[in-house]
């Protein structure tokens, strides 16, 4: 947990370090010691190298040296340490000006990178749409290609019908055609005179 005075630039220079990625110094911040205050400087840098620190953030505490004051007593002394409160106050306030700032960043950004998003799916479903259109037509045409086809199946297995008719008909003229010579041949051996008895022999 940190110390009074230090959560609030702390927790700002460690989110600009991760989301700037790049190394975040706050000045003077007035830390709470058990001894009374002390300023630091607080400087915050994420870590790429080596491979196992790689998404780590490194934090630094560097002491700011305290100015020297005459030493005063009494009504001055607590005068001194009102003005080092008022100006501990000053600084987080600052700092939480600072982060409702750069919240406030962040969050258009946000709300800009969501209606890009948005608009992508917009788009993305404008495609579809698109393509589920073309896909009915698609299959419209082809249904119709399947009655042409159905049509013309029809029509061949007619033709096919009519040539295995005319097929069985020219057989059976053939049948026909065949027979008739024999009989003329066997009408006419019939209606021949008997030949002749051959010689006797005596």
């Amino acid at each position: 947990m940190a110390r009074e005075g230090l959560s609030v630039a702390l927790n700002e220079a460690f989110y600009k370090a991760v989301r700037q990625k790049a190394e975040v110094t706050v000045q003077k911040v007035s830390v709470g010691t058990n001894s009374g205050t002390q300023v630091v400087d607080v400087t915050v840098q994420g870590l790429a190298e080596p491979e196992p620190l790689r998404g780590m953030v490194l934090i630094v505490f560097k002491d700011v040296p305290a100015l020297l004051v005459p030493k005063a007593s009494g009504k001055a002394d607590r005068v001194s340490v009102q003005s080092a409160r008022v100006a501990a106050l000053a600084q987080e306030l600052q700092h939480s000006r600072d982060e409702v700032q750069t919240t406030r960043e962040e969050m258009q950004t946000s709300q800009e990178e969501l209606k890009s998003a948005n608009e992508e799916l917009q788009s993305t479903n404008e495609e579809l749409q698109s393509t589920n259109e073309e896909l009915t037509t698609s299959k419209e045409e082809m249904q119709s290609m399947n009655e042409e086809l159905q049509t013309v199946n029809h029509e061949l297995q007619a033709k096919v019908d009519e040539l295995s008719l005319a097929s069985d008909d020219m057989k059976n003229l053939l049948n026909s055609t065949d027979i008739a010579p024999c009989s003329w041949m066997a009408s006419s051996k019939c209606g021949a005179s008997p030949a002749p008895p051959p010689p006797s022999s005596s």
